[in-house]
């Protein structure tokens, strides 16, 4: 019987993951803006989702374990979103998830909606 060799992924990197592949986006700097020459401040951020306190709590601890820092936790809707600044930390998640691309792409503008006059 012969053995077929797997790779091994440690726990806390299949948590991030597991997030990532759920929820995750990535940001890149527009490249219009900087072709433009206007200052763009905007880097490149990962963005994990956590449903609850506890899942926050697990996947900060995963992201430190596999030594990339998060930033501030923010609520956002029913849940929490951890940024990760930085391209190393965007490398970190492309380099495990070939064929990842431009996840998030930076969507043309909608106007704003049109509002009725009310008649008198």
């Amino acid at each position: 019987m012969s053995q077929v060799a797997t790779a091994y992924t440690p726990p806390a990197e299949q948590s991030l993951l597991r997030a990532f592949d759920r929820a995750g986006r990535i940001r890149f700097p527009n490249p219009d803006v900087r072709a433009a020459g206007v200052v763009d401040h905007k880097g490149m951020e990962v963005r994990l989702r956590a449903r609850d306190d506890d899942e926050l709590d697990d996947l900060r601890y995963a992201l430190v374990a596999v030594g990339l820092s998060p930033g501030r936790p923010y609520s956002h809707g029913r849940g929490w979103v951890i940024p990760l600044y930085g391209k190393s930390a965007v490398q970190w998640f492309l380099d495990r998830r070939p064929g990842t691309e431009r996840v998030t792409r930076h969507a043309p503008r909608r106007p704003p909606p049109r509002r009725r006059v009310a008649a008198r």
